[in-house]
């Protein structure tokens, strides 16, 4: 899926939305949409938005794949490094 190894590129546990990620459709477009007639209306501050119940997520845990994912930035460092001598300031 979308999520499978997202925990090791990013070196630990992380929430993850559900759902697409992209532009507002269903309730996120809803939301937009109220806010924009609030501020029309002069009723809601254009720079601070509604406080809108959050969407629904998932924890992820680091698992087995962690070494792995640590192996693969070492070796994406080393042989980015050796290509592009100092332009990134070192390894990943």
């Amino acid at each position: 899926g979308r999520t499978e190894g997202l925990t090791d590129q990013f070196r630990g546990r992380r929430r993850m939305p559900l759902g697409e990620v992209g532009p507002a459709r269903g309730p996120q477009a809803a939301r937009q949409a109220a806010w924009a007639l609030g501020v029309s209306q002069g009723t809601l501050d254009p720079r601070t938005p509604p406080a809108w119940q959050g969407a629904s997520a998932q924890v992820l845990e680091p698992g087995e794949e962690l070494a792995v994912g640590g192996a693969v930035r070492q070796q994406y460092g080393a042989t980015r490094d050796q290509i592009h001598p100092g332009a990134f300031g070192g390894s990943v």
